[in-house]
């Protein structure tokens, strides 16, 4: 399931290559701010449910990451 929707990103990405560059820095910036505003709530309120999210969130993180290699490599 993983290899399958890796795969399904990799060909969305692949459809929005005259779009690649600026979609992909979009997309960075609002994760980094999303990340911030997810860490700070998580220090302010410490509840632990918010970790899931946050692991989720890195892992979704560094999909984006590794993707963005995988296109301009």
């Amino acid at each position: 399931a993983f290899l399958l929707l890796l795969s399904l990103l990799v060909f969305f990405l692949l459809l929005l290559f005259n779009y690649a560059s600026l979609f992909l820095i979009f997309l960075i910036l609002l994760l980094c701010v999303l990340g911030s505003l997810g860490i700070r709530l998580l220090l302010l309120s410490r509840v632990f449910l918010l970790l899931p999210l946050l692991l989720l969130f890195f892992l979704l993180l560094f999909l984006l990451l590794f993707l963005l290699l995988l296109l301009y490599l």
